[in-house]
């Protein structure tokens, strides 16, 4: 079994065009990951930082509580 996911690994090398198009999602991710790094540092995010919070904490709760209730009534 690992023989042949090594071989198939090995044929994947070789492939030009699966190498290209690794590369191009690598950048791609990259790129985006920076550009939303950005984002997220910018003086007018930073403002707003507070009132996401809180967003975040009641998005939390609510899943917590989805969560304990799917578990009860799976019993």
């Amino acid at each position: 079994m690992l023989q042949e996911i090594w071989q198939e690994i090995l044929n994947l090398k070789q492939d030009k065009e699966f190498t290209r198009n690794l590369i191009v999602v690598f950048i791609i991710t990259i790129a985006s990951s920076l550009i939303l790094a950005e984002q997220y540092r910018h003086p007018a995010r930073l403002a707003q930082q507070p009132r996401l919070t809180q967003f975040y904490n009641l998005v939390s709760v609510g899943m917590v509580i989805r969560t304990y209730d799917t578990l009860l009534n799976k019993e």
